[in-house]
């Protein structure tokens, strides 16, 4: 998981980064991106979506213990 900060002092975000099976995905949800990080080299379960902008990106919507 590679998490990146960014935005403005007013609204601030961070993006995790989530490599699964050589493929990246992207979430802004924190909760998702721990749950990520607890599993590196674990089997997961997961589920994503092309990103509404940039529909070559994917934005991970779950994830969870295989």
């Amino acid at each position: 998981m590679i998490p990146k900060d960014g935005g403005t002092p007013e609204k601030p975000w961070r993006k995790y980064g989530v490599k699964i099976g050589g493929e990246f995905f992207g979430t802004f949800d924190e909760a998702m991106g721990e749950t990520a990080t607890s599993l590196v080299g674990k089997k997961a379960k997961y589920a994503w979506k092309p990103n509404a902008k940039k529909p070559e990106y994917k934005d991970l919507i779950s994830i969870e213990a295989a």
